[in-house]
């Protein structure tokens, strides 16, 4: 499996496109909720970082401390908030790169875990 040029997985965006699917699946992305969540708590207005296209590389050191900071309170909370808006009854969490990520899930829901591997060649 490759990797598009903006990281989302591609075999998570085979399963959206299958129309039967796709009514009962919701794709929940961790990243995309703990950026958002970031995005909105820093420094620039919404017109600076719209403008402002290095913006994740510039502040790339300080968005992941301030992740972890946030994750070493509650191991949940990227993930509560990217399931919050859930309204489909089958859900694929297609960026759990942490254990803790996984635990959250497995702990609440029932889940059938799936481990994609692909080697550097492959994923560039």
């Amino acid at each position: 499996l490759r990797k598009r040029q903006h990281g989302r997985p591609r075999a998570s965006d085979f399963a959206v496109w299958k129309k039967e699917v796709r009514k009962r699946l919701y794709r929940i992305e961790i990243t995309r909720a703990a950026r958002r969540l970031r995005v909105c708590a820093a420094p620039l207005t919404a017109s600076q970082r719209a403008v402002c296209q290095g913006y994740k590389e510039t502040y790339r050191k300080d968005m992941i401390r301030w992740g972890e900071e946030k994750r070493a309170l509650d191991s949940g909370y990227f993930c509560r908030l990217a399931a919050e808006d859930a309204d489909r009854p089958v859900w694929l969490v297609c960026d759990a790169r942490r254990p803790t990520d996984m635990e959250y899930f497995q702990r609440l829901y029932r889940c059938t875990t799936v481990r994609v591997v692909a080697s550097e060649g492959v994923r560039r």
